[in-house]
């Protein structure tokens, strides 16, 4: 919301992106699965790192969402830990279709550190500043949602490393 994606959209197809969507009505849970489910992978997001504008998650809490959200909310059946993000202060925000087009790209595991550091170079850190990118396993295309596993901190995982289940 805060800048244009130009630049941000160069570097990820410089690094190699294999998909890329903006996140508008469907809200970030939305794409995720959007991209997730037809290659097979689940995501694992650590809702407090996500980046969020400043007031959006008091705004939130308050009740004040937008008319799509209840439309978003049907997707909470793609998270694998319903129970646990529910409890989490930016839950409803992972349904919010107010985002004006932040990116979400896939981009390949040996270039997604560089590619970060890329962006983060280029000002495109995100509202909180380095967000963990979500940790990708085998799986049908769900999300997990919530804090980062202990010990984790929201640590991307390695090429070939399966993240602990988190449900």
């Amino acid at each position: 919301m805060c800048q244009s994606n130009r630049l941000g959209a160069q570097c990820l197809r410089e690094h190699g992106a294999t998909a890329c969507t903006d996140l508008t009505g469907f809200g970030l849970l939305g794409h995720l699965v959007e991209m997730t489910r037809p290659s097979g992978v689940d995501a694992e997001l650590d809702l407090t790192a996500l980046p969020v504008l400043e007031g959006a998650q008091e705004t939130s809490a308050a009740g004040i969402l937008s008319s799509l959200q209840p439309a978003n909310v049907r997707l909470r059946r793609a998270l694998r830990n319903q129970q646990d993000a529910l409890i989490h202060p930016r839950y409803a925000l992972i349904f919010d279709p107010q985002t004006a087009g932040g990116l979400l790209a896939s981009i390949p595991a040996e270039r997604a550190e560089a590619c970060l550091d890329a962006l983060r170079a280029l000002g495109r850190g995100g509202a909180g500043g380095r967000p963990p990118p979500p940790r990708l396993r085998p799986g049908g295309g769900q999300a997990a949602g919530g804090p980062a596993p202990p010990g984790k901190g929201g640590k991307r995982a390695s090429p070939g490393e399966t993240p602990p289940p988190r449900c």
